[in-house]
């Protein structure tokens, strides 16, 4: 599955699965929902990049990996989630830099309305099997892994 390159050159390393309290010793900078409902699995549209991708985030000072998870994806697509189930830490190539990831899983039950922001301008449910062009090869991949 790796190293697999996204449209920014970001390279996706590895993809580590795990347990999040091993994980916790990593400098991990950002996490990545991977959510889903009935009507498939959750993308975002990047207004600012133009390509579709897993809601998430860089990490504010005194957050958690998780607390930023949750925030991102309510920020990102409007979805509140009662529970952030941990998969797997991820491992990036950022302009020659390493870089470290959360990635989180969580089912959304009742999917809400979505509201336009200045990043992100639509967000959509797709089968992991026809998924929409213009998906971040990065995200693609953690999408076919864990689909």
């Amino acid at each position: 599955m790796v190293p697999i390159e996204n449209e920014r050159v970001e390279r996706l390393l590895s993809v580590n699965e795990m347990g999040e309290a091993a994980a916790a010793v990593l400098p991990v900078a950002f996490p990545l929902v991977i959510g889903r409902s009935d009507l498939g699995y959750l993308l975002v549209h990047n207004a600012m990049r133009g390509v579709w991708e897993l809601p998430g985030g860089f990490i504010d000072a005194g957050e958690t990996a998780r607390q930023c998870a949750a925030r991102e994806l309510e920020e990102e697509s409007g979805q509140k989630v009662a529970l952030l189930r941990w998969r797997a830490a991820i491992e990036l190539d950022v302009k020659t830099k390493i870089i470290h990831g959360a990635l989180y899983c969580a089912d959304i039950a009742t999917p809400t309305p979505f509201r336009s922001n200045s990043e992100i301008d639509s967000i959509g449910y797709w089968p992991a099997s026809t998924l929409p062009m213009g998906v971040s090869a990065i995200d693609r991949a953690l999408l076919a892994y864990y689909a």
